[in-house]
């Protein structure tokens, strides 16, 4: 209905999605045992939700940026298809500082997505995090001025700043009660 309307959808995988060795098939209140989907099915499968058309895709995971316009990208970083899930690529990191650096240099804000949060959101958050070894996906984001990361892998509505960088957790649409967030961008800024 979103893109009928001709709403932009982009998605990226969640920890759920992708060579999930429990993936379940449901019949009424019964569930099964399915064959998951895995990393090429998923970019075919969503094809026209982000992939198709992007701006850039990383060749080592299903990571790409979306042109919002002339000077805003959204970069959805993936790191649940790859082959170590929950860490970056070390090849999507070079692909996204690269990215990132051009951005950065062209005056192109750009908003950051990933499934699992970079900072602690407070009590229990602390293992749910992304495994960024030294924080090379932190400082990549904040050293080329990302305006807000979004994540929504906790399920709850929340916002953290640290070192400049906003990270916005969004809540689950299927998860009572259903919060939301409003952001509105000024210039250079975002609000929340």
């Amino acid at each position: 209905k979103l893109t009928a309307k001709g709403i932009k959808v982009a998605v990226m995988p969640g920890n759920h999605d992708c060579n999930n060795g429990e993936a379940k098939g449901y019949s009424g209140s019964e569930t099964y045992g399915v064959e998951s989907i895995n990393y090429d099915e998923f970019r075919e499968i969503y094809s026209d939700m982000g992939y198709t058309g992007a701006l850039s895709y990383d060749d080592n995971s299903l990571s790409y940026i979306v042109e919002i316009n002339e000077k805003t990208w959204a970069v959805l970083i993936d790191v649940n298809c790859n082959s170590n899930p929950w860490y970056v690529d070390p090849g999507t990191l070079d692909w996204l500082r690269e990215k990132l650096e051009y951005a950065n240099d062209n005056g192109i804000s750009v908003f950051s997505f990933t499934h699992q949060n970079l900072q602690n959101h407070g009590l229990n958050t602390t293992g749910y995090k992304i495994r960024d070894v030294d924080d090379e996906l932190f400082y990549a984001l904040i050293d080329n001025n990302v305006k807000a990361n979004f994540t929504g892998h906790n399920h709850f509505q929340h916002y953290v700043d640290l070192d400049n960088l906003k990270e916005i957790s969004t809540a689950a649409m299927g998860v009572y009660p259903c919060y939301y967030g409003l952001i509105e961008i000024k210039g250079n800024s975002i609000e929340y």
